[in-house]
């Protein structure tokens, strides 16, 4: 679900259901939860979860919309590759919403890939 829609959803069943909202969203694991959730080490591992594509895609919409996260990212990389995606980001220019919103959701379902295989460990919101 796009980023509005999640919030929206979740704001209806926080309504409903605060002890429940609370739960899914601990639960939840979207692309702004990144920095959050993810250790600094495993971050090569994620930029490879998907296509270099879909990586520019998803940090080129983060700037905007989830530039925490998007830092994050370009920040725990090595030098070289985060200027080299800095500047394909540049050269990408603006990317729809849509898009952008496509590109992170793929980027998360690759960490909860490499979470399955015992790749990464998620770090738990509890922690």
């Amino acid at each position: 679900a796009s980023g509005d829609t999640r919030q929206e959803m979740l704001g209806a069943l926080e309504n409903d259901d605060a002890a429940m909202s609370e739960r899914v969203r601990r639960i939840m694991f979207t692309f702004g939860d990144i920095p959050d959730r993810i250790e600094v080490k495993d971050i090569p591992k994620l930029a490879r979860a998907v296509d270099n594509s879909t990586l520019i895609t998803a940090l080129a919409g983060a700037e905007i919309t989830e530039k925490e996260a998007a830092e994050f990212i370009l920040g725990n990389l090595s030098k070289r590759l985060a200027e080299q995606i800095r500047e394909e980001i540049r050269e990408t220019g603006e990317v729809k919403v849509k898009d952008a919103d496509a590109a992170m959701n793929k980027l998360v379902a690759g960490i909860r890939e490499l979470e399955a295989t015992g790749e990464i460990t998620l770090i738990s919101p509890e922690e």
